[in-house]
């Protein structure tokens, strides 16, 4: 079959903009990924204001988006009738037609994600506004409504075998948390990170230009999936980038990313790598101690942990925007120290974990892949 024939979003919806007043209702967030979510919870404190007489009401089944967001799929339905931000934009169904799951898959779509970009102003530096005046103007694949419910549950079955495998994911970074929590448990005691690696080692002056390097911007270190490397030669590189090795642990230091804890071990098909200046390195010394130990992979796994990242923005230095953990917090840090045996122990879990966690990624790859192509052939009418 063709193409579906289209509707302009602005033939079946209407925007809204009622105000929560002094209403007691619950605030709510927009989020990419879980569209409406408690504020609170989501965010595990209150980030809104105390005065929320301002905020946007939404009842159940209202639909409300990021307005500078919206590019990254940051919209959903609401389940309840709550408050938001006045930041976000509200808007409802004004037809029967048209089904509200059809069209939030839609809407957060990759074919839609490339529609946002011809509309709402801004520019590079600054990112675009889509207000509802631009987007009513979208157009919308408008199959009958059976068909738009059929297309609904075959998504939702890729949906619900993504969040599956997302449960898998979080409930192995649980393990991972716990295996630390029993090498704190069985530690000889703790020690400063410097004693066991250098921090930010300088670059060797021998390298030849034609060495191939792998390249790591800090967009291809993914808090989840480790790092990308792109080969390159180390001529292009071996100025103005941060150096490392294979096997060192790369740390962003800047914010946001270090708060969503981006690390990883740089594990490379090169002997050496270069990246964001954004980066702290760790690499482990080649002198151990005799009676205590302390591996990449612990110290990999602690620098991914809650109880890690929460109390080291309290010390990170800058401007709101330009936050950076600096070198000396890294360094003094305390960490457990184990015996070899200990160690060992320790390090086998983590490695078990690691594989655990790098099969999901993979399966939850392959999933979303599957999901982009099914909801592409889904609103060209060719599923």
């Amino acid at each position: 079959m063709s193409e579906w024939p289209t509707v302009k979003l602005g033939e079946v919806a209407e925007q809204t903009n009622h105000r929560v007043g002094e209403l007691d209702v619950p605030i709510y967030s927009v989020t990419k990924y879980d569209g409406f979510v408690p504020s609170s919870e989501y965010f595990k404190k209150r980030v809104f204001s105390m005065d929320i007489r301002k905020y946007k009401l939404c009842t159940a089944g209202d639909f409300a988006y990021a307005t500078i967001h919206l590019d990254e799929g940051s919209i959903g339905i609401s389940p309840v009738k709550c408050g938001i931000s006045p930041m976000y934009t509200t808007f409802r169904l004004n037809s029967l037609n048209i089904s509200p799951d059809y069209l939030l898959r839609y809407l957060k779509s990759s074919r839609a994600l490339t529609q946002y970009l011809t509309l709402g102003s801004g520019s590079a530096e600054r990112r675009k506004s889509i207000k509802f005046t631009d987007l009513r103007k979208m157009e919308i694949p408008f199959p009958p409504l059976g068909e738009q419910n059929r297309i609904v549950g075959i998504l939702g079955k890729t949906t619900g075998a993504i969040s599956s495998v997302q449960k898998q994911i979080e409930q192995a970074k649980k393990l991972r948390s716990s295996i630390v929590g029993m090498a704190s448990k069985m530690a000889v005691e703790l020690r400063a990170i410097s004693e066991y690696f250098d921090i930010n080692p300088r670059q060797p002056r021998n390298i030849p230009d034609n060495a191939p390097t792998s390249f790591v911007p800090m967009a291809n270190l993914d808090e989840t999936f480790g790092i990308s490397p792109i080969t390159s030669r180390f001529s292009e590189h071996k100025k103005g980038y941060t150096y490392f090795e294979n096997g060192d642990i790369l740390l962003a230091k800047i914010t946001p990313c270090f708060e969503n804890g981006k690390s990883a071990i740089a594990k490379l098909s090169t002997q050496i790598g270069h990246g964001s200046t954004e980066f702290h390195v760790l690499r482990h010394k080649n002198h151990m101690h005799q009676d205590v130990c302390l591996s990449p992979l612990l110290v990999a796994a602690i620098l991914k942990q809650p109880s890690f990242l929460k109390p080291a923005e309290n010390f990170m230095r800058g401007s709101a925007g330009q936050k950076r953990i600096p070198v000396s917090y890294i360094a003094s840090l305390k960490v457990p120290v184990l015996k070899s045996v200990d160690l060992e122990k320790i390090d086998q879990s983590l490695e078990i974990v690691e594989a655990l966690l790098n099969l999901y990624h993979r399966k939850l790859s392959l999933l979303q892949e599957l999901q982009k192509s099914l909801a592409t052939r889904a609103f060209a009418g060719l599923l």
